[in-house]
């Protein structure tokens, strides 16, 4: 593997393993796939996550942060987000979502059928993706 492969790797393992830190009873009929990580041009201290999240009907991420912006397409279904103190909202196929730094998110499938989503992130080098909000 080539030291480029490496790069791109270590970020999208960290993705997972700090995805995989939330709490079990809470984050259910889930599935994160890191598809890109890249530097973000000028910003030596970000970096752009691209992010395939497919939820089962009743799938659920759990309340939880990231250390940056997070904007996010439906891609297929209907999706609920709920976004800092407001309710959960409905958001469907062609709806992008959007999430500041630090704010606690969680998104959910209420529906029947499967949803995909894909998320970009612009989040901070070295911190964890995606923190649990106990």
């Amino acid at each position: 593997m080539n030291n480029m492969k490496k790069y791109l790797l270590l970020p999208a393992a960290l993705v997972v393993l700090s995805l995989s830190f939330a709490d079990a009873q809470e984050r259910k009929g889930i599935k994160s796939t890191p598809l890109a990580t890249k530097p973000v041009t000028g910003l030596p201290d970000k970096e752009l996550m691209i992010i395939s999240i497919e939820l089962e009907p009743g799938g659920a991420s759990g309340l939880h942060t990231h250390p940056g912006d997070e904007y996010g397409t439906v891609i297929e279904g209907d999706l609920m987000v709920k976004v800092g103190s407001g309710d959960y909202m409905p958001f469907s196929t062609g709806q992008t979502f959007s999430a500041p730094p630090n704010t606690p998110m969680g998104i959910m499938n209420k529906s029947g059928k499967p949803v995909r989503v894909i998320a970009v992130l612009v989040v901070e080098k070295g911190k964890p993706y995606s923190t649990p909000v106990k």
